[in-house]
């Protein structure tokens, strides 16, 4: 006969070992669902993150951050456009891009709200050209 002191700790032993097992299912799912989603929301180019930086009103709240949105935005143009070894239109036009959100980096430090504005659908603009592969025809400076 079996002693029934036994029983309940095999029962105990068990229950335990399913729970431990299910604890760390449940994490190994959390950990992967969190990388998921870090992985689907993160651009999968330097354009798309530019185009995600200009389509963030709050970088361009104040002049300086404005400027520095578009220094960032000019640079990641330009890194997209480094691989390049030939003409292509395509690397042209990234070039092109990357140029004109420096300079107009440049004009937006002094832009007040309105004309910061204005640089913010501008280079947005510019950056869906650059994605449809549209050749550049770019925009007047804003008048700040």
């Amino acid at each position: 006969m079996r002693d029934p002191t036994m029983a309940i700790q095999e029962t105990k032993s068990r229950a335990w070992g399913r729970r431990s097992l299910l604890i760390v299912a449940l994490g190994v799912l959390t950990l992967a669902a969190v990388l998921a989603v870090v992985v689907l929301s993160a651009p999968s180019s330097g354009l798309d993150r530019a185009t995600q930086l200009a389509r963030d009103p709050k970088r361009f709240e104040t002049g300086r951050e404005a400027g520095e949105t578009l220094v960032e935005i000019s640079g990641l143009l330009a890194d997209a456009a480094s691989p390049c070894t030939d003409r292509a239109p395509r690397c042209a036009v990234l070039l092109e891009a990357a140029a004109f959100a420096q300079v107009l980096a440049a004009r937006a430090l002094r832009c007040t709200a309105p004309g910061r504005a204005e640089a913010r659908r501008k280079i947005t603009a510019v950056l869906d050209d650059v994605r449809a592969g549209r050749l550049l025809t770019l925009p007047e400076l804003p008048l700040c």
